[in-house]
C-alpha cells in the first residue's frame, strides 16, 4: 500500500530556531520582549511595515486591531511575504 507524505518546509532564524514556512509566508512564535515593530524590522527591513503583520494576524488575534503594541509570548504569527 502506498502512503501519502507531505514535506515540511522550514527555515532557520537568526537565533538558530526552526521556523515553519506557510504558503503565505513564515510562521513566527512570539518570544517575551518582542514587538511587531521589531519583527517587521527583522523580516522586512523596516519597522514601519508592522501594519502588514497586523493585517495578516488580526483574524486570529482581534486585539491587534485596537492595540498592536500588545503581543504575547507563545502567539503564532503569520509573517507574510
Amino acid at each position: 500500500p502506498s502512503k501519502e507524505r507531505t514535506a515540511a518546509t522550514f527555515t532557520i532564524d537568526k537565533a538558530g530556531a526552526v521556523v515553519p514556512k506557510s504558503k503565505r509566508g513564515f510562521v513566527h512564535i512570539v518570544k517575551g520582549g518582542e514587538s511587531l515593530w521589531a519583527l517587521a524590522q527583522e523580516f522586512y527591513g523596516d519597522g514601519r511595515r508592522f501594519t502588514k503583520l497586523v493585517t495578516a494576524n488580526r483574524k486570529r488575534f482581534p486585539s491587534l486591531g485596537a492595540n498592536p503594541s500588545l503581543i504575547l509570548p507563545g502567539w503564532v504569527l503569520t509573517i507574510p511575504k
